[in-house]
């Protein structure tokens, strides 16, 4: 792993931090091709790329015609699953057309369990999808920050036995897993100069994942929620 409105993200200054228009709700799509635009300052996605630059380089290798599900929406979230939330079964519920190149697809563990809401966006080359954003039940409402090389994180723990969190701006991956507590903090080293994003993994008592929020973040020094 590198890892209607938004639900958790109803701040209107973390939502124009992150892409979404006007809080209500969708994120704007930038589609990169190999000359790795948007500006590199701007959110741009949490997986498989974070980056306007590795998508560029991703565009190379999908138009060669590799990983031939990210042509399409809901693949793109059910291999987000698999291979992020650790879900090996995942099935699909509703799915949200919510504009051209941008699909909400609901994504459960199994039959009957626990669902996240996975917004895909068509971002790379106009033709394969990322996913943007992830968020689940109850609503969630994190805040964000980075100041001075520090970044800070919190969010409702839900109860969950423990949580992995996860942080990454380009080569910079920072990981922790933590117990019962809702407020994480790294040291960056320093403001960052590429787009990256934050990811939660709330897990049960067998350690099983029931619910994520992950969002893309912007580049540099920033507070919001």
């Amino acid at each position: 792993m590198r890892l209607t409105a938004v639900p958790w993200l109803r701040t209107a200054g973390l939502c124009v931090l992150l892409g979404l228009v006007a809080c209500g709700s969708q994120p704007v799509p930038r589609s990169v091709g190999a000359n790795g635009s948007p500006a590199p300052a701007a959110a741009f996605a949490i997986w498989p790329e974070e980056t306007p630059e590795e998508a560029g380089t991703a565009a190379e290798r999908l138009a060669a015609g590799a990983d031939p599900w990210r042509g399409d929406p809901v693949e793109t979230a059910l291999a987000f699953a698999r291979e992020v939330l650790g879900w090996e079964e995942p099935v699909v519920g509703t799915v949200e057309e919510q504009a051209a190149g941008l699909t909400l697809v609901e994504v459960r563990r199994g039959p009957g369990g626990p669902a996240v809401s996975v917004r895909v966006a068509q971002l790379v080359g106009d033709r394969w999808w990322s996913v943007y954003n992830v968020w689940g039940t109850p609503e969630h409402d994190p805040t964000v920050s980075v100041r001075d090389g520090l970044f800070e994180l919190g969010f409702d723990p839900e109860g969950a036995a423990s949580a992995t969190v996860v942080v990454e701006y380009g080569d910079l991956r920072l990981e922790r897993e933590v117990r019962r507590e809702g407020l994480v903090r790294f040291d960056l080293g320093g403001s960052p100069r590429v787009p990256g994003y934050f990811l939660v993994l709330l897990r049960d008592g067998g350690g099983a994942v029931f619910d994520a929020v992950s969002s893309p973040l912007p580049a540099g020094d920033f507070a919001a929620g």
